[in-house]
């Protein structure tokens, strides 16, 4: 905090310096001033995914401390608590959406080595020191704030003594989900595992952009392949989420380390959203092109309306239909994990630009149809 208002006080320009500025920080945080360039369907997408993140990590990590927990078991054959339940999807939405930004931001820009090393770097300065504060937090200062039989933290301030490093070099997703220190730190992981590959791709696709998007359908298509092996030789569930008939503590833990923080079986929606952003580049519109503009919006948006209708339905009346069949959890594990990336990464680079950077209610209709 003392170096917080130094930094406040000093006001330097060293970028550095400048994550720990609280006015510098206060007034971007609130600014709702965007740059013309900038995919404002894009961020809103992102913010409805977080806030609906959010509410399902808040409902499913409150259950063991709650008395009455049988109404969220009454409550699992309900379609519309199943998003809720469901969470964890969400997860790959952001991936994509994160690498569909990068692409957007830093296509043609990273014209050399020097420039991939620059982009690299300059990213760790800016996010690394924040991220570090809080895994410090979680190590040095969450122990001594409270202690005693009665206290439900104990587990993690254990795990957080002996794993901190680990989120800290963005490797906690590589030794399982017992050993890290920040929960949710595996996604940040995984985004940082993920970055030095996309930036190596939109480098590759300034002067080899055919060569960068087949490297891309097979990293997808590997990754697809891989957690679908994963889930059907394991025979394990789908998904993390509260089902009528408890599934084995065990069997639980296998799917997290093996599907959910795995950096191989999660890069699919990474190279969805820069393959997206590649298509996006090729395309050429022309004032006469204002009809085919109309006809790719509406397909668009028909498509992400009917895909979000039957998604949860289809895929509860396929597992009715073949639950004895050990391949179909992980089916529809990969399909529907890859099938949402693919829609909110397709989202902002199929419309019109006005619609894209103007249009204040377009993200919530997108994302209301495309993670229902």
């Amino acid at each position: 905090m003392m170096l917080q208002i130094a930094v406040t006080v000093v006001d330097s320009d060293f970028p550095l310096l400048m994550c720990l500025n609280i006015k510098v920080n206060t007034r971007r945080a609130l600014s709702t001033k965007r740059a013309p360039q900038s995919l404002h369907a894009l961020h809103g997408l992102e913010f409805l995914t977080f806030i609906w993140l959010i509410i399902g990590m808040v409902y499913n990590l409150m259950q063991p401390y709650i008395e009455n927990v049988a109404f969220s078991y009454d409550a699992v054959s309900s379609l519309t608590v199943h998003p809720t339940n469901n969470y964890l999807y969400l997860v790959d939405g952001l991936l994509a959406m994160s690498a569909l930004y990068t692409t957007y931001l830093l296509y043609g820009e990273v014209s050399s080595v020097n420039d991939l090393l620059h982009v690299v770097r300059r990213a760790l300065i800016r996010f690394w020191p924040a991220y570090a504060f809080c895994v410090l937090f979680m190590w040095i200062l969450f122990p001594e704030l409270s202690s005693g039989p009665l206290w439900i933290h104990t587990e993690t301030a254990d795990r957080c003594s002996s794993s901190w490093w680990k989120n800290l070099l963005f490797i906690s997703n590589l030794f399982g989900v017992k050993d890290t220190c920040v929960d949710f730190g595996y996604v940040v992981s995984l985004e940082a595992q993920y970055f030095v590959p996309l930036i190596a791709l939109i480098y590759l696709a300034r002067t080899r952009l055919l060569v960068a998007k087949i490297i891309a359908v097979i990293l997808i298509s590997v990754s697809i392949l891989i957690g679908f092996f994963r889930t059907y030789a394991g025979a394990l569930p789908p998904a993390p989420l509260l089902t009528a008939e408890p599934i084995e503590l065990e069997l639980t833990e296998r799917m997290l380390n093996m599907t959910l923080i795995s950096p191989l079986v999660r890069a699919s929606p990474t190279f969805v959203g820069f393959f997206v952003r590649c298509l996006h580049v090729e395309r050429r519109w022309t004032q006469k092109e204002g009809l085919i503009r109309k006809t790719i919006h509406c397909a668009c948006v028909s498509v992400l309306l009917t895909v979000g209708a039957i998604r949860h339905v289809l895929a509860i009346t396929i597992c009715h239909l073949f639950s004895r069949s050990s391949c179909i959890p992980g089916l529809l594990f990969r399909i529907s994990s890859t099938t949402l990336g693919v829609l909110i990464a397709f989202i902002p680079v199929s419309l019109p630009p006005r619609i894209i950077r103007m249009d204040p209610c377009y993200p919530h209709m997108a994302h209301l149809l495309a993670t229902l």
